[in-house]
């Protein structure tokens, strides 16, 4: 599962005791913490597992923190007739080929769409 964060802000940057988002991989057990966010930039994650866990934490002071999240799967090249060569050893599904949304580590599957598609967000 690759991760990457669409929007991000820590009302409180730096003061991980007061608001952070904690990414696991494969289950919420401390072993399997991949990434902890609580400055200002949250990087992409890449998950080894099938099961990616989220976990954020804001005292009262920091209600105002947010993130939101695009979870895309993929699966290793080679890739399949019905997949999207993402140029970064990840292929995709075609249907999120110009779908409005990077899926991709780089914006290959939104480079060359003929029309823009506004993409919808739940």
């Amino acid at each position: 599962i690759y991760l990457r964060f669409l929007d991000y802000e820590m009302q409180n940057s730096n003061e991980c005791k007061r608001n952070f988002v904690a990414v696991y991989d494969g289950s919420s057990s401390v072993e399997d913490l991949k990434a902890k966010f609580c400055s200002t930039v949250a990087n992409d994650v890449m998950l080894r597992t099938g099961v990616g866990v989220i976990r954020m934490w804001a005292d009262e002071g920091s209600r105002n923190s947010r993130f939101q999240m695009l979870f895309t799967s993929f699966q290793e090249p080679p890739c399949e007739a019905n997949t999207f060569f993402c140029h970064s050893n990840m292929c995709i599904n075609n249907t999120l080929v110009c779908n409005g949304l990077q899926n991709c580590v780089y914006p290959w599957d939104e480079n060359h769409c003929k029309e823009k598609t506004k993409a919808t967000l739940w």
